[in-house]
């Protein structure tokens, strides 16, 4: 991790011209996201079911009703959101036009389902249904939210497709 800082670093005080920086923004945000997800916890299935709500409804104003969180997140210089480039196939590396995703997105889905994992091991069963599923529905609506924002060349992904599909297949495993 000292390399990755060390190369953003210099990227950002006197090599801006010949390196890009998105890679490292990104293995900084996935390496934040890690620490929270590890750090946070929730105590029950309610307060992850409130807070995935809550994010739906925040992500549904705030990204889909104003501009406000695309203008701070373009203008804010830090390892706060992961960046696709939708341009990388036609320019590789040397991509400008990037999509976000940011990292509110990843860490309370995130410790929703590392909640239903500390679940499923109380449960002293084999199989871990809830992790697996609520697991699968993320990765899913997480594919799903990146296609969406290139196909509509959004600027920034929307967490209602991660908080859709985390919180709709979790309670649909217990039937």
């Amino acid at each position: 991790s000292s390399v990755v800082g060390v190369w953003y670093l210099l990227r950002k005080i006197s090599f801006s011209c010949c390196f890009q920086h998105w890679i490292a923004n990104n293995l900084f945000g996935l390496a934040f996201s890690l620490n929270g997800v590890e750090l946070l916890h929730l105590n029950n299935v309610s307060t992850g079911c409130i807070l995935l709500g809550g994010l739906f409804i925040y992500d549904v104003f705030w990204v889909f009703g104003t501009n406000v969180m695309v203008t701070v997140a373009k203008s804010f210089e830090a390892p706060i959101k992961l960046v696709f480039p939708q341009d990388l196939l036609e320019k590789g590396l040397e991509a400008d036009n990037f999509a976000m995703l940011g990292l509110g997105d990843i860490v309370i889905p995130g410790i929703f389902i590392a909640l239903l994992l500390r679940f499923d091991i109380s449960l002293k069963k084999n199989t871990h249904t809830y992790f697996y599923t609520s697991f699968v529905a993320y990765i899913f609506g997480l594919g799903l939210t990146i296609f969406i924002m290139h196909i509509f060349k959004h600027a920034q992904a929307e967490g209602v497709g991660l908080c859709f599909y985390t919180l709709a297949l979790a309670p649909a495993t217990s039937s």
